[in-house]
Parts: C-alpha cells; structure tokens; sequence
C-alpha cells in the first residue's frame, strides 16, 4: 500500500457544456415567468379606479348634511405633531369591501392645533353643535 499524496490526485478538467435543458434551466424559467405573472397582477391592479367614490367629484347637493354619529374626532399620525382631525365617514356603496369611506377631513374644532387663528370652541359645547362647524371656516 502506497500512502497518496495531495500532488498524487488527479484533477478533473473543466466540464463540457450540457446541451440541451437541464433542471437549473427548468427551474430559473419557471422563477422568470412567476415574477413576470406577479409584476403583471401589480401593474393590473394598479391602473384600475381605487378612488371610486359613492358621489362624483364636484357634485352633490349644496346642503350635504351630516350628524355627529358620522363623525370621528382623532389624529392625524403623519408625523410627529400628532395634530387632532374630525373625519367624516359615509357607509361604503353595496359591493365595495371597505365598511365605511372617509368624505372629509378636518380640523377637530375642539383642538387649539387645528383651528387657528379661530381658536377653538368650548369643551363644553355639544357634539351635535361641533359638528356643523363654527361657520367662519
């Protein structure tokens, strides 16, 4: 028995090239056509219409009145002033998927951040009262 030697192994050449379709082949096709299936469905989704509204834009009658319960006096979280907003909502049209659309955002009147140079209105003051504004705004 010889004991080999690492210069004793024999190194194998440079492989030829297989011709014909191997699985790396198979399997980087199949990831191509997966992203390009994927982007597709984005790009697809992305020019439909996510901004349907209930009302057209611009039209509606002059008096579009509301009541507190449509009402959600929070913050806006944007960044970090936090700043106090009353939003509106509307019940989503039958079909959409959201429960409920938002109409409008506003300053909350209760808030010294968002009324200005008005000034904010009591705290005392009802909700059925904020809610039709201070009329100057």
């Amino acid at each position: 028995m010889t004991a080999t030697t690492p210069t004793d192994q024999t190194t194998p050449g440079p492989e030829e090239p297989r011709k014909g379709i191997t699985r790396r082949t198979v399997i980087g096709t199949a990831a191509g056509v997966a992203g390009v299936a994927a982007v597709g469905g984005m790009f697809h989704e992305g020019f439909r219409d996510p901004f349907t509204q209930a009302t057209a834009h611009g039209t509606g009658d002059a008096a579009d009145a509301y009541d507190p319960t449509d009402l959600v006096h929070t913050m806006c979280m944007q960044c970090n002033s936090f700043c106090t907003i009353k939003v509106r909502l509307e019940e989503a049209p039958e079909g959409s998927p959201a429960t409920a659309l938002i109409r409008k955002i506003a300053g909350n009147p209760y808030s010294a951040l968002t009324t200005q140079p008005v000034g904010p209105i009591p705290y005392d003051t009802p909700l059925a009262d904020a809610a039709q504004g201070i009329g100057t705004m």
